[in-house]
């Protein structure tokens, strides 16, 4: 049963990434969430297995363990930014929802925007990990 479940979810996930895939023609955007997607970005803690005096603490924070939804999400640091880009994604879409990664990071949301609303969500989240 949870394996159906996920399967189901990905195929869902995989029509939304087509969808959304067509939102822009911005390489750096799409490249962005295929990287976030597959968990390219490198962290403290994926780099401390590879060079012994790497310190795997956060490089925001400096107290957990710095792993890819810690550095991306958890971190008390970067919560603070993810709490001002909701609260200004809300204003502008004129719509309260809940703060989620997976609507922020991966741009995959189980409410529904409309699809004018959700190309302008992907846009302005898209928008905030271009330069990374």
């Amino acid at each position: 049963h949870k394996r159906e479940f996920a399967k189901e979810k990905w195929i869902t996930y995989k029509q939304m990434w087509k969808t959304k895939l067509k939102y822009s023609s911005s390489l750096k955007i799409k490249e962005n969430w295929y990287k976030m997607f597959f968990r390219w970005y490198l962290t403290s803690q994926k780099l401390s297995k590879y060079y012994k005096n790497q310190n795997k603490e956060c490089w925001k924070c400096g107290v957990k363990v710095g792993t890819f939804l810690h550095a991306w999400w958890e971190c008390k640091e970067i919560k603070k930014f993810w709490k001002k880009i909701h609260d200004h994604s809300q204003k502008n879409l004129n719509r309260k929802f809940d703060l989620k990664p997976e609507y922020y990071l991966l741009n995959l949301m189980d409410i529904e925007l409309g699809r004018n609303k959700d190309i302008l969500f992907f846009h302005m989240t898209g928008l905030l990990h271009k330069d990374h």
